[in-house]
């Protein structure tokens, strides 16, 4: 935080700085600008690309941390001359929690893609049907048990046939990686499935899932209600069929 509060005022006083942008997450983001706004007097937008504050949820509500992030959100909230969020759900959200805020102050601009990235995507379809989850994967709000149990049952069954059958974790992080992962992945019979691959670049990402049979999106908890996913939007513009949880 003084950091980047002496940072910004090193720019700001080149001269160049016409308005102040943050964006969080960190949270922090906003703290520096924050401070830079009641310094420079510049104009700030405030993006929160997720929310810092989730009602009922994060941080525990009845905490020292709660208490003192809501107090910190507010100030941000209050300060900023202009808010940015990435859902109707989240604005509807500040707009609760904030009953003086003037709606009009609170803008919506989705996530997107960049259309360039998709040039000359090219490759043919697997000989398996590939299901792939392309970005993190975690415990608690990106589980994809839900779905690896029921696909052990259909191929228990001979509803689904073995050898054509893959799900791809591409970039998932360390819980896919993990032996906890794995061991569960074996208990379902579904090592010869599943594959979790480690990070590559956007553009062999992208490559992959225009190849994919489908894609397969994970957000399952109460805390990301108010969130769609990022890679949603490169989902949609690859045009693959999408499984969602």
């Amino acid at each position: 935080l003084p950091a980047g509060i002496l940072q910004g005022l090193r720019l700001s006083r080149s001269g160049c700085v016409d308005a102040l942008y943050s964006t969080c997450p960190p949270p922090t983001t906003h703290l520096i600008a924050l401070a830079l706004k009641r310094i420079t007097r510049k104009p700030w937008i405030a993006d929160f690309r997720d929310p810092w504050i989730e009602d009922g949820s994060h941080p525990r509500p009845g905490t020292f941390r709660f208490r003192l992030e809501s107090r910190l959100e507010r100030r941000v909230v209050t300060g900023a001359d202009a808010l940015v969020v990435t859902t109707p759900y989240l604005r509807d959200d500040f707009l609760a929690r904030y009953p003086g805020l003037p709606p009009e102050k609170v803008r919506v601009i989705y996530n997107g893609y960049d259309e360039p990235d998709f040039s000359d995507l090219s490759g043919p379809p697997t000989d398996h049907f590939e299901l792939i989850h392309a970005g993190l994967v975690t415990e608690q709000f990106r589980n994809p048990f839900p779905l690896l149990e029921e696909l052990a049952h259909l191929l228990g069954t001979g509803a689904l046939p073995r050898a054509s059958v893959r799900v791809v974790f591409l970039g998932g992080g360390w819980w896919v990686q993990s032996a906890q992962f794995r061991d569960r992945v074996r208990v379902l019979g579904l090592r010869d499935v599943v594959s979790v691959l480690g990070r590559v670049s956007n553009r062999e990402a992208l490559q992959r899932m225009a190849s994919a049979s489908a894609l397969f999106l994970l957000q399952a908890s109460e805390d990301t209600r108010s969130l769609i996913p990022a890679k949603t939007f490169e989902y949609l513009r690859i045009g693959r069929p999408i499984l969602a949880v």
